[in-house]
């Protein structure tokens, strides 16, 4: 609540005919208002709409499916995939020896394993996050390494707020080669995630990957925050995006954040004052 507050602070002050507020989801019913245009914004999906007419932008709960069919329509890379149900077994015939299985509906790297792709079956999956999804994505593996390698890119409108770098731990089992994945994937400490409880995250400034992480945005004009997470292919180089968050909780500029893990988004490129600038422009451009 603080950096939302400190960032409503900015608003006021770089356009002060902008009365910014700020608000919890479902607060808003006794906020009263001067009759002027409006424009609301979240960094998540909005349970309870306010009250008040005007613009809303905000977080939109997609399938990780509906999200890639969203970025490739922009020409943005994704990894090859299929959808599979109870009713729908797709044909694997195309994908390499393996994939990589996750609830289309989930969140939090939950349930997200690589397995041989004669072994993908149906089950349904449950996330803490997301409950029970009634499809599964099967995704081609792109290999990052002998550590799973990954990097988050978070946009505002399509501006990079911060983005970051996480790689599984030195102790990881190691993928040498794709040879390797019968092996590790027996070791009980395997995950195919980047981000792991032994993995470890620093500040990336890899410019090729945040301007990818930028453009991907244009995939979803209507969702204002969003975090894409995106691979680096060995050897080729090769990027690809493997999801959006098109929900949102991607806001991470939190106090405490340098004390726990030695890293600030807000200092990496201003993110609070950027996002206060970015807000001021879009209520111009936007409020009704």
């Amino acid at each position: 609540m603080r950096s939302f507050e400190n960032l409503a602070r900015l608003v006021r002050e770089l356009d002060p005919t902008i009365d910014a507020r700020v608000v919890r989801d479902g607060g808003a019913r006794d906020l009263v208002l001067p009759q002027r245009p409006t424009l609301t914004f979240s960094p998540a999906a909005i349970r309870h709409y306010p009250p008040q007419p005007g613009r809303v932008f905000c977080g939109y709960p997609l399938s990780k499916s509906e999200e890639c069919e969203a970025l490739v329509r922009a020409g943005i890379s994704v990894p090859k995939w299929v959808v599979l149900t109870e009713d729908d077994t797709p044909d694997l015939s195309d994908f390499g020896g393996y994939v990589v299985r996750k609830p289309n509906y989930g969140g939090r790297s939950a349930e997200v394993r690589l397995v041989s792709k004669e072994r993908v079956r149906w089950r349904p999956m449950t996330t803490r996050v997301a409950g029970t999804s009634d499809s599964v994505i099967i995704q081609q593996f792109i290999y990052t390494g002998p550590l799973p390698t990954s990097y988050r890119v978070c946009t505002l409108f399509g501006r990079a707020l911060y983005s970051i770098k996480s790689q599984a731990g030195a102790d990881h089992p190691q993928l040498t080669t794709l040879a390797d994945a019968a092996s590790a994937m027996k070791q009980e400490r395997f995950t195919i995630s980047a981000n792991g409880r032994d993995g470890h995250s620093g500040l990336n400034f890899d410019e090729e990957i945040i301007r990818l992480g930028e453009r991907a945005h244009a995939a979803f004009p209507d969702i204002p925050l969003l975090g894409f997470d995106i691979l680096r292919e060995v050897p080729s180089g090769r990027l690809y995006v493997l999801e959006a968050n098109a929900i949102g909780y991607v806001w991470h500029f939190q106090t405490q954040q340098l004390l726990d893990f030695g890293i600030s988004f807000v200092e990496q490129f201003d993110g609070i004052r950027k996002a206060a600038f970015i807000l001021a422009e879009k209520t111009q451009l936007h409020a009704r």
